[in-house]
Order: C-alpha cells, then sequence, then structure tokens
C-alpha cells in the first residue's frame, strides 16, 4: 500500500513538479493513504459504471454464480460462513473490540467515536442505495438474507473495518514481522468477505465491487478526519 502511495506522490511530482511547492509534496505524502484508498474507489466505480452502461456486469454476475457452484465443499461453505458472519450483526463486537484494544494501546481512544460515527453513517447510506435500487438477491443462496442485494453492505463494511485496523496498526505500530502479518491477514480477510457474499450466493459480483468501491472512498475519507485528530 506504501509503495503503491509513494508511486502516486512521484508521478504527481513529475506531472506537475515545475508547479508543485515543498508544501504541497508534504501534504501528499501526509495523505498518501486518503489519496490512495480514493483514487482506488473512484477506478473501480469507474470500471463498474463502464460495466453497467455496457450491460456487461450481467456476464460477470453470471459467470461468478455459475463458477462458485462448481467450487462449493462442506469445508469451504463453513469456512467462508464463519469469515462473513464476522462482519455480520451477531459477531461485529469482535473486530470492534480488536479496533478498541489497538487504540487504547496507543492512546488514540479519542479516535473511536469518530469511527462510530462513520460506519453508521456508511451503513446509512448503504441502506438508502439498497431502497433506492430495489435489486433483488440471488435465487440459489446458501443461508437465508432479508432484504435488497445492491450494494453488499457486509464487503462495505468488510472493506471499512479491515481498512480501519490496518490504518491503526500503519499508523500506530511499528513495523515489524507480526504487525505487517496481521495487515496481510487483514487484507485477505477484507477480500474473501467480499467473496463470501457470492459464494453463499446472496449477492451478486457487481454488488460486491460496488461494496468495494464505496468503502475504498469511505475508508479514505475516515482516514483524511483521522489524521486531522
Amino acid at each position: 500500500m506504501c509503495k503503491e502511495s509513494e508511486k502516486i506522490i512521484v508521478l504527481c511530482y513529475t506531472e506537475y513538479g515545475d508547479n508543485m511547492t515543498k508544501k504541497d509534496v508534504k501534504w501528499i505524502r501526509q495523505n498518501r493513504d486518503t489519496i490512495f484508498f480514493v483514487l482506488a474507489g473512484f477506478v473501480l466505480f469507474i470500471l463498474l459504471l463502464v460495466l453497467y452502461l455496457t450491460g456487461f456486469y450481467r456476464s460477470i454476475d453470471s459467470f461468478m454464480a455459475s463458477f462458485v457452484l462448481t467450487i462449493r465443499s462442506p469445508f469451504l461453505t463453513t469456512i467462508l460462513l464463519l469469515i462473513s458472519n464476522l462482519i455480520g450483526t451477531y459477531f461485529l463486537a469482535i473486530p470492534l473490540f480488536l479496533i478498541i484494544l489497538l487504540l487504547k494501546f496507543r492512546h488514540r481512544l479519542s479516535e473511536f467515536p469518530a469511527i462510530i460515527v462513520s460506519l453508521v453513517a456508511v451503513n446509512g447510506f448503504g441502506f438508502s442505495l439498497k431502497t433506492f435500487f430495489h435489486r433483488m438477491r440471488p435465487v440459489f443462496d446458501l443461508v437465508t438474507e432479508t432484504g435488497y442485494s445492491f450494494p453488499s453492505m457486509h464487503t462495505y463494511n468488510g472493506v471499512m473495518i479491515y481498512g480501519i485496523l490496518i490504518l491503526i496498526l500503519k499508523r500506530y505500530y511499528p513495523s515489524s514481522w507480526y504487525r505487517n502479518g496481521a495487515i496481510v491477514l487483514f487484507v485477505i480477510l477484507m477480500f474473501l468477505t467480499g467473496f463470501s457474499r457470492i459464494y453463499l450466493s446472496v449477492h451478486y459480483t457487481s454488488d460486491v465491487l460496488t461494496g468495494f468501491a464505496l468503502g475504498l472512498i469511505s475508508l479514505g475519507v475516515l482516514s483524511y478526519f483521522m489524521k486531522k485528530r
């Protein structure tokens, strides 16, 4: 993530170097996480818009829906259901408690209210989109879910929660093998949360990708305000 952010900084300086001041470069360096997340989210959003306008998203949704049927097994279902439930209503307290612990150990608990407000806002916005688009869920689901399909709120929340954990570790904890290992684990969980929703057939791929895009943009905005505190 840092390397990608550094590439963005170098690219900006190469393109606009003559007009950029040291203050501009410093601002970019200080907010590289925000820039990375927001840019990644917008790029994915533009890609999704193209897929929607061309109608190609239907082919992707259909392909992935068929693909997950070919790889289903009791073991994989158990694992992915567990990963999906970590961002669900009953188990959400686990990652939230971990956020509190990581902040407390670095005397940063003052940031937790902003995190909660952002998560509440994210869910309010996401469920408003569900109500607006009224997209029905896939038929061949492994678990029972209520409500509409678009966008995937599990994915949206997964990107936010695991992204927040990654930000806390990157900013407030010194580099070490276990810190870096935890970051890799959270990145994997972030992607597996999205994939689990497709595997369980409670969401289409386009629902999940939209959740990723919205999550990245929201995480970028939260990252900026966390930096200011």
